[in-house]
Formats: structure tokens, sequence, C-alpha cells
């Protein structure tokens, strides 16, 4: 699988519009040769992360992002969007919610789980675990990101950070979100 080739699905009308087209993208970005990308990531240290562009077409952007040890990217969201992300190298533990309420940030947890190279490529969709936080323990981590599409604020697909105020007070076991400030 090219880099062009990969383009051409993600940008083909309704790429994410059922399991199939879904699927599709997540065998490419799986079928994708990773060694011309991780030849250019430099590592990082402890505590850091950075991420890079690797390429962009219309509507949809392919980024890497390189953790270094003992490092978290914090509970964020991809509002309106669909992130296809696929590990290259190392481990990071994943927890995901779903959105309950927007307004009052209230989230369920949906999941908790470890990404590893190995893995099958992990989906973020609009409604389905699109907060989510990531962090890494001895080893650091390598991942790439499939933006479907890919953040706008003029479109209201900005990146928002949060922190949990109180995990599961209320009966259904939902957590209270606390928007971080920009």
């Amino acid at each position: 699988m090219t880099l062009a080739s990969l383009g051409q699905l993600a940008v083909a009308p309704h790429a994410t519009s059922g399991l199939p087209q879904q699927q599709a993208l997540a065998q490419a970005l799986k079928a994708l040769d990773p060694g011309p990308i991780l030849a250019k990531v430099p590592p990082q240290a402890p505590g850091r992360y950075a991420g890079w562009p690797v390429e962009r077409w219309s509507g949809a952007q392919l980024s890497v992002f390189a953790l270094g040890p003992r490092t978290t990217i914090p509970l964020h969201d991809h509002p309106g969007m669909h992130v296809f992300t696929r590990v290259l190298r190392g481990r990071a533990a994943l927890v995901a919610y779903d959105w309950v309420d927007r307004e009052c940030l209230l989230a369920a947890n949906r999941v908790a789980s470890s990404f590893v190279p190995e893995a099958p490529v992990w989906l973020t969709e609009p409604e389905r675990s699109n907060l989510h936080a990531l962090e890494t323990h001895d080893q650091p981590c390598v991942f790439l990101d499939l933006f479907l599409p890919y953040y706008d604020e003029g479109a209201g697909r900005s990146c928002s950070y949060y922190d949990v105020r109180a995990r599961g007070a209320d009966p259904r076991g939902v957590t209270q979100l606390v928007r971080r400030a920009d």
C-alpha cells in the first residue's frame, strides 16, 4: 500500500459511511509500509511527545506521533471526525470514553486497552471512543493517525482537552469531565 493509494481511499466520497468503507481504510493503513515513516521520526525524551503531518489530502490527513517513555497525551476529543490509529512501534495504554451529554461534559468509559503494533487498527468515531487518552510506560511508542476529516476550527472541529472531575459519581457510572483552559 502506498501513501497515494491510501489517500485515494481516504478522500473517496463516503469514505467512512459504512463498515465496508471503514474496514477498507483500516486494512489500507495496516498494509502501509512503516519503514520510510519510522526512519524520519526522532526519539522523544521521557515525558515528551510530538506529532508531524506525513501526508495531506483534500479533507484528510495522515500524521505520525512519537511518545517518549512515561508520557501521557491527555484526554482529548476529535469532534465530528473519524480517526484510524495504527501503532508502528512500542506500546501505549488507551482509555476511551463516549459522550453521554456533551453540554454537561458527561462521558461513559468505553474501553481501556493496550496499543501494540500487532493490534488491529483502532477506530475513533464521532459518537464512539471520541474522547481518549494515551500513556506510555517504560518504552516509547510511535503511531499513525489518519484523520477524516482533519481538524478545522471554522467547521467546529477543534481539539479540546479534558480532566476527570468525578469518575462514576453518577448512578449510571458516568464520568464528569472539566474542559481545560486553552
